[in-house]
C-alpha cells in the first residue's frame, strides 16, 4: 500500500499528492508502485478522514476493483496524480488522505496452524501484507493485549493488508482480551468454519467435495472420526449428519469424503458439508476496534460466543453474524451469542457497503421466510450503549430467538443520516423477539419493522412478538 492526500476535486475527478517515500510509475495509462525487486499495479483507492483517522463518511470501496478500472489516471506534475472518470460516484473531500491499494494478502504477521494452547501476548504489529494473526485448525488460542496499530512517529493510516485477526475451524477456546485493532484494511476479527461444496455422490457412502473460495484452497476441513453435517445450499439448514471414516485429498481443490454410514438420499449437488466436530467457544473482552476499513467483529462460530465490554467503531456493521454457502463459504450457524456491555460508536456510516445496521445478522439464504427453520439460535443484545448518528441498530433474519434488553441509545449527531434503513430494529423470518428495559435520551418512541409489519414501540417498555407472523 501507499499513501497520499487529495489536493483538488473537479467535476469528474480529483488530484492526489503522493507522500514522499513511495516510488511509482505511470505507463500506458496504468499506475504501478515499486519496491525492492517488485512492481505491482494499483487496483483500488480508499479515502480516509484526517480528523478521525478513519475511513471517510460514505466512501467505502467506491474506487476499488471494477470501479477503479472506470478511472483514467495521468500525471500533470511530478508527485501529482490526476484521476478522471468519477462521474457516478461521490466526490472525495480535499485534504482527505488517500490509500493506494496494490498488494495482495499473502504475508501474514503470525500464522498459527495445527497448534494447541497458543498464547500471543504483549505483541504489536505495525504492518503486514496479510492478516495480523491467522489461526486455523488449532485448539485453544489466546490473544492478550495483541495490538495492530500504526507507529506513533508516522502519519500512515494503514496497518495490515487484511483482517487484524482471523480464525478458521479452531476449537476449544478463542480468546481476545484488551486488544487494540485499528487501521487494518479489513475486519478486526473474523471467526468461522468452511463449507465444502458437494459436487456429486460417487458411492453410497462417498462424496466428491470442492473447496470453492480461492482464499481457502488446500485447508484441511475434515479428518477421519470427525462428524460432518449435510447442509442445504438453498436454506443453509442441516438435514443430516454422519461420521467420517476416510478423507482422500485429490489436490488443493477436491477431496473424497467417505462416511461410516450411507449418506442421506435427498442430498443435492450444490449442497454443502460442514465439520461440526470443530467448535470453538469465543470470548472477546475489553478490546478497542476502530479506524479500519469494513466491519467490526464477524462471529459465525458454532460454539458459545461472548462479546463483552468492548468499544467498537467501524464504517460498516459493528457486529456481523452471517454464514454463506455460495461465495465466501464461511460457516456456520451460531447457537448462543451474548453481546453485552459494549459501546458502539457511530458504526455503519459507510452504509450499505459493509452492513445494513450496527448489528447485522444476514445469513445468505435466498428465501428465509420459507426455509422451514432458523439458521442462528439465540442472540442476546443486552446492556450496551449505542452512540449513533442514525436509526438502524439491528437488522436480521433467520434467528430462533433475539433478545434486546437494557440497552441505551444515544444520538451523537456526528454524521448526517445516510438515508437508508429507517427502523431501529428490522427483523424477519425469526422466532421470538423480546425487547425490554431499553433507554433513549431523545425520542422514546422507536420504529420497528418485524415480519414486514411496522411497530411503534415505547423503548423502555416490554415487547414480545413472534416475528414469523403474517
Amino acid at each position: 500500500m501507499a499513501q497520499g492526500f487529495i489536493t483538488d476535486v473537479f467535476e469528474d475527478g480529483f488530484e492526489i499528492h503522493v507522500d514522499e517515500g513511495y516510488a511509482y510509475e505511470l505507463a500506458n495509462g496504468k499506475l504501478s508502485f515499486q519496491g525492492e525487486g517488485w512492481s505491482r499495479e494499483v487496483w483500488g483507492l480508499i479515502e480516509y478522514d484526517p480528523a478521525t483517522q478513519a475511513t471517510a463518511y460514505g466512501s467505502a470501496d467506491q474506487w476499488s476493483w471494477g470501479h477503479y478500472k472506470e478511472l483514467q489516471v495521468s500525471e500533470p506534475a511530478p508527485g501529482i496524480l490526476r484521476f478522471s472518470g468519477n462521474r457516478t460516484r461521490r466526490k472525495p473531500i480535499p485534504g482527505n488522505k488517500l490509500i493506494f491499494r496494490f498488494g495482495r494478502r499473502d504475508h501474514p504477521a503470525i500464522i498459527i496452524s495445527g497448534c494447541t494452547d497458543t498464547v500471543v501476548e504483549e505483541v504489536t504489529v505495525h504492518h503486514a501484507l496479510g492478516m495480523g494473526v491467522i489461526a486455523q485448525n488449532s485448539e485453544v488460542t489466546r490473544l492478550n493485549r495483541f495490538h495492530v496499530t500504526g507507529r506513533t512517529d508516522t502519519e500512515r493510516v494503514f496497518t495490515t493488508m487484511a483482517d487484524a485477526t482471523h480464525f478458521v475451524y479452531c476449537t476449544g477456546l478463542i480468546e481476545l482480551k484488551e486488544c487494540l485493532l485499528e487501521h487494518q484494511m479489513d475486519d478486526p476479527c473474523n471467526v468461522h468454519g468452511i463449507y465444502g461444496r458437494i459436487i456429486r455422490r460417487v458411492a453410497p457412502d462417498t462424496l466428491l467435495v470442492q473447496l470453492m473460495n480461492r482464499q481457502q484452497k488446500g485447508v484441511d476441513i475434515a479428518a477421519p472420526g470427525e462428524r460432518m453435517s449435510f447442509v442445504s445450499g438453498q436454506t443453509l439448514l442441516t438435514y443430516g449428519t454422519a461420521e467420517l471414516t476416510s478423507v482422500h485429498k485429490i489436490n488443493i481443490d477436491y477431496m473424497l469424503l467417505t462416511f461410516k454410514d450411507e449418506i442421506p438420499s435427498d442430498l443435492q449437488s450444490g449442497d454443502a458439508v460442514e465439520n461440526i466436530s470443530r467448535k470453538a467457544k469465543v470470548v472477546i473482552q475489553g478490546c478497542m476496534v476502530r479506524r479500519n476499513r469494513a466491519r467490526g467483529f464477524l462471529i459465525t462460530a458454532a460454539g458459545e460466543v461472548l462479546l463483552e465490554g468492548n468499544t467498537i467503531s467501524s464504517p460498516g456493521a459493528g457486529v456481523k453474524i452471517s454464514g454463506d454457502a455460495n461465495f465466501w463459504f464461511e460457516s456456520g450457524g451460531t447457537q448462543s451469542i451474548v453481546i453485552r456491555g459494549n459501546t458502539f460508536l457511530d458504526c455503519n456510516y459507510a452504509y450499505p457497503s459493509w452492513g445494513k445496521a450496527v448489528i447485522d445478522i444476514d445469513p445468505e439464504i435466498k428465501d428465509p421466510e420459507s426455509a422451514g427453520g432458523y439458521y442462528h439460535g439465540q442472540i442476546r443484545i443486552e446492556d450496551n450503549v449505542f452512540r449513533t448518528y442514525g436509526k438502524p441498530l439491528v437488522k436480521g433474519h433467520s434467528v430462533a430467538q433475539l433478545i434486546f434488553t437494557g440497552n441505551r441509545i444515544e444520538r451523537s449527531g456526528t454524521y448526517p443520516p445516510h438515508g437508508g434503513a429507517e427502523h431501529v430494529l428490522e427483523l424477519k423470518a425469526c422466532g421470538t423477539v423480546a425487547l425490554e428495559g431499553n433507554v433513549t435520551i431523545e425520542d422514546p418512541i422507536a420504529s420497528l419493522l418485524i415480519a414486514g409489519r411496522p411497530v411503534s414501540w415505547k423503548v423502555e417498555e416490554r415487547l414480545v412478538v413472534e416475528a414469523n407472523h403474517n
